[in-house]
């Protein structure tokens, strides 16, 4: 399985890879644990990770990954 982590800035990206890597594939590792309980078997997954600036306001690319943007205004 691929799946990409979306992230607005580069800063970001830093803090989820981690110095050599470490924090991504922690990442990986808990996620392969879980899925493989949901799935029942064994699970590869690769992780990209990804800069895309305002991801998580484009209601389009929200609904591409399957969530439904909060589109009402905060006061």
């Amino acid at each position: 399985m691929h799946q990409n982590v979306y992230l607005e800035r580069d800063g970001q990206k830093k803090i989820i890879v981690g110095k050599n890597g470490q924090m991504l594939k922690k990442i990986g590792e808990q996620a392969r644990k879980a899925m493989s309980v949901m799935f029942g078997g064994e699970v590869h997954l690769y992780l990209q990770v990804k800069i895309r600036p305002n991801w998580a306001s484009d209601i389009h690319h929200m609904r591409m990954l399957g969530l439904e943007p909060n589109t009402k205004k905060r006061k």
